[in-house]
């Protein structure tokens, strides 16, 4: 399982030097919510403006999920609905996104 993803650039140092230094740790969790950043500026939908859901008809959060799909065999970059919820709600709790 992933833990966490390790971001690099390359070193300003001299040109010849083909050496790597780690610019940030970031935990599943954090790549988690950026990943539903991404998709929600897919959607054309602004983070701090989530739409208020309508009775009848599916929300924001349900087309989310959708576009970013379940984790399975056939596509392992989806997130399982643990932490798809998980991730959406510390984006809420954070005021990373928010209804508008």
């Amino acid at each position: 399982m992933l833990d966490e993803v390790v971001l690099s650039i390359p070193d300003s140092g001299s040109a010849s030097e083909s050496t790597v230094k780690p610019l940030k740790r970031i935990t599943a969790a954090a790549a988690h919510e950026a990943r539903i950043l991404r998709t929600l500026e897919d959607l054309g939908v602004a983070p701090l403006a989530l739409p208020e859901g309508e009775q009848g008809k599916r929300g924001i959060k349900s087309r989310v999920r959708e576009h970013i799909g379940v984790k399975t065999p056939k596509n392992p970059d989806g997130l399982s609905d643990a932490q798809f919820d998980k991730a959406w709600n510390a984006a809420l709790k954070s005021g990373v996104i928010r209804t508008g």
